[in-house]
């Protein structure tokens, strides 16, 4: 059976642009996998704590040598690891904040980017996650890539670069820009790539 994660990342709940094409998405994904098993990952809707004085030291003491609250305050960040190699697609909708990505998300990432478990750390450092199609839906008021003024996009380079580090790198783009704009021409520009978008 394949797994599918889908973390949504909009704060509205409701009239989401990335939440509606990754919904889309997730329904292409579900014709393809009728018996895909999904995972949803609300990261607005059950937020996450952003990384705390526990945790930070709990991700870099030996699992033998934690004590019984160093091992409490790392519960979760194992849990949404386990989650993640559990995947077999990963779908990831986000909005475009201030040109990079909402501290929603980089509160999950601070989870899930861990020495020892997602990654080998040192001069050989060493990817620990084998890699597997995780599609990137993101929405954004200005155009971007489609108005050569991808120099200002700072959320693609480091999502590349940080999902790369633990060895995902088989990311798959789905932008819906410039919908401050015009909604309709966003949603039909995101649609029309979804459209040519390997669906794996």
């Amino acid at each position: 059976m394949t797994n599918i994660l889908h973390i949504s990342v909009s704060p509205h709940l409701r009239d989401s642009l990335s939440r509606r094409i990754g919904g889309e998405l997730l329904e292409l994904l579900r014709s393809e996998h009728p018996d895909a098993e999904i995972v949803v990952r609300d990261l607005a809707g059950e937020p996450l704590p952003h990384v705390d004085g526990d945790l930070a030291t709990a991700i870099l003491t030996a699992p033998d040598q934690r004590t019984a609250t160093l091992t409490t305050a790392i519960g979760r960040s194992d849990a949404l690891v386990d989650e993640l190699i559990a995947a077999d697609i990963v779908v990831l909708d986000l909005p475009m904040y201030n040109w990079s990505i909402p501290s929603a998300l980089k509160a999950w990432i601070d989870h899930i980017v861990r020495p020892g478990r997602t990654f080998i750390p040192g001069p050989n450092h060493t990817p620990l996650l084998a890699d597997r199609p995780v599609y990137i839906v993101m929405s954004a008021g200005g155009a971007y890539e489609r108005a050569g003024r991808g120099h200002h996009d700072f959320l693609t380079p480091y999502l590349k670069h940080v999902l790369g580090w633990i060895g995902l790198a088989d990311l798959r783009f789905i932008r819906a820009e410039g919908s401050a704009g015009s909604l309709d021409e966003a949603l039909r520009d995101a649609r029309s790539q979804l459209a040519e978008a390997p669906i794996a």
